[in-house]
């Protein structure tokens, strides 16, 4: 059995390659496996793509929750604990005033 590396972009990915028979046609056929993502060429080490992936998106997931409730946690946790708050708002946005608490007390 071999390994064959094929490069596509910037990655590079490692196959394992074996010869079989084909009993119906008696002629030899080729098959590979996919071994993954290479890490190190010259140790054998690879990484399978799903599993890169999914380091990925457990990442993105992990930063989700500060994206979602960043800046408006803050300005919703003010204008509900607030009743001051919501008095300087309605002077100054007037007739937006409502709209902007409905928004904040919504997330």
């Amino acid at each position: 059995m071999a390994i064959r590396y094929k490069k596509f972009g910037r990655q590079e990915y490692a196959y394992k390659i074996w010869n079989e028979k084909n009993l119906e046609t008696k002629k030899w056929v080729q098959r590979s496996q996919y071994l993954g993502v290479v890490v190190d060429k010259d140790k054998g080490i690879y990484e399978k793509r799903n599993k890169v992936k999914q380091i990925a998106r457990e990442a993105e997931a992990a930063r989700q929750p500060i994206l979602d409730y960043g800046d408006s946690y803050l300005i919703n946790t003010i204008i509900l604990s607030s009743r001051k708050f919501t008095y300087r708002i309605g002077n100054c946005f007037m007739n937006k005033a409502l709209t902007l608490v409905r928004l904040g007390r919504d997330h």
